[in-house]
């Protein structure tokens, strides 16, 4: 640790409490002296009852000092910190304050998991559920360890994406292609492949002969071993007549 980083966290001026800042009522205030007028002197406090400085800090060199102090015995850690710290000093021994608002000493372990050790209500709730910790003392190793944080949910809803294709039936499938839905006519696949090379027929959607068609590729594009035997394109008023959402009639793929 750095021999001045108590004056590193407290390098930044303190911010004022307003002081310099006339209050609300404050005219109306000075109008009630009377003829005598108000006092010839008035302290910086007066007009804010006891409002005062207060220190501006500087914490990311602390923080970055205990990032790399990980994996390091605690009571190494703590010891480097207090040769350069002056209890008489209020300004230095302030720096203990914060080590012991971001570092937890107290810590029980449930399943694994780093909990509060200390007494009260959040008795037992872990670590990564408590407001400003951000490292802890293992109890079992004495090393130091960082909290980890749960990861936020994001509150946005999931993307629902349009599907390719809605299945009707086992021989029939609503296809999406060309800006439009398409009725296509399937039939199962040859399962020989002695009978997949005798036939004649064409898969019109892949323009595909059936011998040149695997299983595993035709379930890919069929969810299933079929092939199209026929395809048509589908009109507006015959797309209430499928399973297709009516949010996805019109170019689904393209608003997505």
């Amino acid at each position: 640790m750095r021999s001045d980083m108590a004056k590193v966290i407290v390098e930044r001026p303190r911010h004022k409490g307003g002081a310099w800042i006339k209050p609300k009522g404050y005219g109306k205030k000075l109008k009630g002296y009377g003829e005598d007028g108000p006092p010839r002197r008035e302290g910086i406090k007066a007009r804010w009852q006891g409002g005062c400085k207060y220190l501006n800090e500087h914490l990311g060199p602390l923080r970055r000092y205990l990032d790399s102090q990980l994996g390091r015995p605690w009571d190494k850690v703590f010891s480097e910190i207090c040769a350069h710290i002056d209890r008489s000093n209020p300004v230095q021994d302030h720096v203990r304050d914060h080590v012991e608002q971001y570092v937890f000493r107290n810590v029980l372990l449930v399943d694994g998991v780093p909990c509060n050790g200390e007494g009260g209500r959040s008795y037992g709730k872990p670590l990564r559920e408590m407001w400003g910790m951000r490292w802890y003392v293992c109890p079992r190793s004495g090393l130091l360890r960082k909290v980890k944080k749960t990861p936020k949910i994001s509150c946005q809803p999931a993307k629902v994406v349009p599907p390719v294709s809605v299945r009707v039936s086992d021989t029939l499938q609503c296809r999406f292609f060309a800006d439009k839905w398409h009725l296509v006519r399937l039939k199962p696949l040859p399962q020989a492949t002695g009978c997949r090379r005798l036939s004649l027929d064409r898969d019109v959607l892949l323009d595909k002969r059936v011998e040149d068609l695997t299983p595993t590729e035709a379930r890919q594009q069929y969810g299933s071993a079929v092939y199209a035997t026929a395809v048509r394109c589908l009109s507006r008023r015959e797309l209430s007549q499928y399973p297709i959402p009516a949010r996805w009639w019109d170019s689904p793929h393209r608003e997505s």
